[in-house]
């Protein structure tokens, strides 16, 4: 009985690999979506918008909603920073002188994209007057001379200043009533004698006396 021979291995057909399997992803994060990469901040993000749109260099005013429109061009850019780069731009004086005087914005390409009211452009008109008021204000405080200010009141002068003295209370009606009468009941002082009347009333001394005084001088001493 013959035994059927096996082909060889080279023979058997190749298996081929399942296409149902999804592919690995891979982990390697891309630079605008790692959260190690640096972030540019709001000045450099006007730097890339200044050097890449014409509209942004002249300062023109522009359209609504351009934080969309250039998101489209430049995708990286972070939304946060790019907010704050444009409120930065369009608060500036050559924004604000533009849309003051301007009847229509722009798009990223410069063809028109709306226009502009009349309360639009008069808010821009004051926000740029208040400016200059504060300005010049700080201008005239900074080149004020210290002698054209107020003088200060020296120490000494303080120290000189007379006193005030407390308010005097008016007497009530009944101390001042009896004040008289206190002085009527004081009986009057004896006035002493003046030393030149009394010699002069005084009786001249005998002889007798005066040998008598002089004997009690000598006598004390």
């Amino acid at each position: 009985m013959n035994t059927p021979s096996l082909p060889a291995a080279d023979a058997l057909p190749a298996v081929a690999e399942p296409l149902d399997e999804p592919a690995a992803e891979s982990s390697v994060e891309s630079p605008a979506e790692s959260p190690s990469a640096p972030q540019p901040g709001p000045r450099d993000i006007l730097k890339t918008l200044y050097a890449r749109f014409p509209v942004f260099r002249a300062g023109e005013p522009l359209a609504i909603g351009i934080d969309k429109a250039v998101r489209v061009e430049l995708p990286d850019l972070p939304k946060k920073n790019l907010r704050i780069a444009l409120s930065i731009h369009t608060h500036s004086n050559r924004y604000l002188r533009n849309m003051a005087k301007a009847g229509q914005r722009l798009d990223l390409q410069g063809a028109s994209a709306g226009g502009i009211t009349d309360s639009q452009r008069q808010y821009a008109a004051e926000r740029l007057q208040e400016r200059l008021r504060k300005r010049t204000e700080t201008a005239a405080s900074a080149a004020t001379p210290p002698s054209a200010a107020a003088p200060e009141t020296p120490p000494a002068a303080l120290r000189n200043r007379p006193k005030k003295t407390p308010a005097q209370t008016p007497p009530r009606p009944e101390k001042a009533a009896a004040a008289p009468r206190r002085q009527a009941e004081k009986p009057p002082a004896p006035q002493k004698p003046l030393p030149s009347q009394t010699l002069e009333n005084a009786a001249p001394l005998s002889l007798a006396e005066k040998l008598a005084l002089l004997s009690e001088k000598y006598a004390r001493k």
